[in-house]
């Protein structure tokens, strides 16, 4: 008899991440709901991700392995979704944790809403500091569409979707930075995501991640942008809203990067587009003065 289809297709996409990744799969393999497949995606590890996986494959049947030539994270989870034979694909990235109730919030959630292909759950950033919470623990949960994203990604990579849901719109291969932000936008321009309003994920920060390299984000960001709105029909006030959190995303990031001029000039187009307040004037006051002055301010 052929094996049963499991409900959950877990695919991660990694490269060099095998100090991080007996972490990662232990959180996996210890989730509640054990009706699952794991898919490894090695997008061309040149560390001892093979070596360790060959002990990860003996341990439990679940995984499965694939090695490619590197393509970068966009194809490497294209590639996972159509090997994936679970009736639901969930994302997942190979230096981030996932808390043991996961897939069963998953799979209580499909239940009560079969009629929804996307669904996210909420997740919290674990730093040398301590557990953060990130800007997601401030939505409700419920249902959203696009507009949610015109301002950014809330959400990250944390999705789950029916596999057999037509008209999927997957990750675009020309992109390896913002291809999360991309894929809900366009997604969901006529369906709708469910988030659920519970904390199942961790975001471990560490020095690695793409998002300190600042100059490369400032690029992706402006790039995924101009790819968004070739794609869609935003409106006028849509498109504003979408480039001024770019801009004044871009200027949060030239900040990091110490490239004051350039944060000063990205926060003043923000402030173009998306108007003037209280918020937005506290950054600039950070941006002009430094976050000592700020927090001076609000004394």
């Amino acid at each position: 008899m052929p094996a049963p289809t499991p409900l959950f297709s877990v695919v991660i996409p990694t490269y060099n991440r095998a100090d991080f990744l007996p972490q990662v799969l232990e959180t996996i393999l210890a989730q509640t709901c054990a009706d699952f497949e794991l898919l490894l995606i090695d997008d061309g590890s040149t560390d001892d991700t093979p070596q360790l996986m060959q002990q990860w494959l003996r341990r439990d049947e679940r995984i499965r392995y694939y090695r490619k030539v590197n393509e970068e994270r966009s194809i490497a989870r294209n590639t996972g979704f159509s090997l994936a034979k679970g009736k639901y694909v969930v994302f997942h990235d190979s230096d981030d944790l996932m808390k043991p109730h996961h897939l069963a919030t998953l799979a209580c959630a499909i239940a009560e809403n079969p009629d929804v292909c996307f669904l996210a759950t909420k997740f919290v950033l674990q730093t040398d500091e301590g557990i953060l919470e990130d800007e997601i623990n401030k939505l409700a949960g419920g249902r959203y569409d696009y507009r949610l994203f015109l301002s950014g990604n809330p959400v990250g990579i944390f999705v789950c979707v029916q596999k057999e849901c037509p008209d999927i719109h997957l990750f675009p291969p020309q992109f390896n930075f913002c291809e999360d932000w991309i894929f809900h936008l366009l997604n969901y321009r006529h369906r709708e995501l469910l988030l659920i309003d519970e904390v199942t994920n961790v975001v471990v920060v560490h020095n690695n991640r793409s998002m300190t390299n600042h100059s490369h984000v400032i690029a992706g960001r402006i790039a995924a942008t101009e790819f968004i709105i070739s794609q869609t029909t935003l409106d006028e006030q849509e498109k504003a809203l979408l480039w001024g959190n770019t801009y004044r995303f871009c200027a949060i990031h030239s900040y990091l990067d110490r490239r004051y001029s350039n944060s000063i000039r990205y926060m003043l187009q923000a402030i173009r587009l998306l108007g003037i307040n209280w918020p937005q004037l506290t950054l600039l006051a950070k941006l002009l003065m430094g976050r000592k002055f700020v927090l001076w301010l609000k004394k």
